[in-house]
């Protein structure tokens, strides 16, 4: 007799044992064996022959083995989701070599960045996909709020995400903003936002960055401005750089504009006097914030000057530019400044315009 030890149909990989029970001499098998018992791999029918007392030759019952091909699945990715090349009874997903708890669908939407592979059955035999390295990109879109403000109000300005959701799939959570925006117009109130850094240009726009951390909502700050009594009716906020902590994030956006209202226009500047003196007409005050509105008449096309002088004699040029004849307005920090008495000076190629100047805190 011929017993089989194992499955008659088994999965490629595995094997079942073959083996003849008989007192009489040593059987030669159809694979061309000679023991008593063989391993068997492949598909096929297998029988033994022996020979008998008297010379005769004998054969044992022929049996037949099925061995079934494992699966071998391929992971396609279309930038979204990953998916197996052809369709299988079952599935398993693996991130990392550790398991997906519910990950047991054709297709996966990945979480995050990582190593992903797949187990698969089919017809009761499994196998187990090449890994595939999975980079994940998000795309966002940054939109800055629009408002409309009277002359020393506080404005609030949202800065509002969209797809906040493909942030966490790439692990990005702090971003690194730079915004630009019309200094004579607006003051950004540092309370409102972490500013990193903050520069004045010579054409009375303001550059700051800001690093926001923990970015998990839609809105992902609000800055609080001051509206000042600027150069112009309106100030745009730019967007200048999106900096994330992931660098597979690509990041759009839209400005936003502050609208300031009650204002008396003459052509495209302030109407705030036409005597044609050359002076400094005023110098206000922001309150709340430590930063000075300076108002002055230019006569002449050229390039002028604010200098502030301390009583020991220190000067600090705070505005150098070049201005044709009117009436300006600029608004000036003065928070490295220390309390005291002070002289401005607006200087012109040829005239020199004084008013005093003090600073308490």
């Amino acid at each position: 007799p011929l017993s089989v030890r194992g499955e008659r149909t088994f999965c490629d990989g595995d094997s079942a044992v073959l083996e003849l029970t008989t007192s009489f001499g040593a059987p030669r098998w159809n694979t061309g064996e000679r023991s008593s018992q063989i391993v068997v791999r492949t598909s096929g029918r297998y029988f033994a022959a022996v020979e008998l007392p008297g010379g005769c030759i004998g054969y044992s019952d022929t049996v037949e083995i099925v061995v079934r091909p494992r699966p071998q699945p391929q992971i396609s990715y279309d930038g979204t989701v990953l998916r197996t090349t052809a369709a299988y009874d079952s599935y398993q997903w693996f991130l990392d070599n550790v398991l997906i708890p519910g990950a047991t669908d054709r297709l996966l939407e990945p979480p995050r960045i990582g190593t992903y592979t797949v187990i698969v059955d089919s017809g009761g035999c499994r196998g187990v996909s090449q890994p595939v390295d999975i980079a994940l990109t998000a795309q966002v879109h940054l939109t800055v709020g629009s408002a409309r403000a009277a002359i020393g109000e506080r404005v609030r300005i949202p800065l509002l995400l969209s797809a906040i959701e493909q942030l966490a799939r790439v692990g990005a959570s702090r971003l690194m903003l730079q915004l630009r925006y019309n200094a004579t117009v607006l003051y950004l109130l540092e309370s409102s936002a972490p500013v990193l850094e903050r520069f004045y240009q010579s054409d009375g726009t303001a550059t700051v960055t800001l690093a926001l951390a923990n970015v998990a909502s839609d809105t992902v700050a609000t800055l609080e401005f001051l509206a000042l009594w600027g150069n112009a009716e309106h100030a745009t906020i730019s967007v200048l750089r999106a900096t994330w902590n992931a660098p597979t994030v690509t990041t759009t956006w839209s400005d936003g504009v502050v609208a300031i209202e009650g204002l008396c226009t003459s052509g495209g500047t302030r109407l705030f006097d036409d005597t044609g003196a050359f002076t400094i007409r005023a110098i206000l005050p922001q309150p709340g914030a430590d930063v000075i509105t300076v108002i002055v008449t230019a006569i002449e096309d050229a390039h002028h000057r604010l200098v502030l002088t301390a009583t020991d004699g220190r000067r600090w040029l705070l505005r150098e530019q070049f201005l044709r004849a009117g009436t300006y307005a600029f608004v000036l920090a003065v928070d490295s400044m220390p309390p005291g008495r002070y002289e401005l000076a607006f200087e012109s190629a040829t005239l020199v315009a004084t008013s005093p100047l003090v600073i308490v805190r």
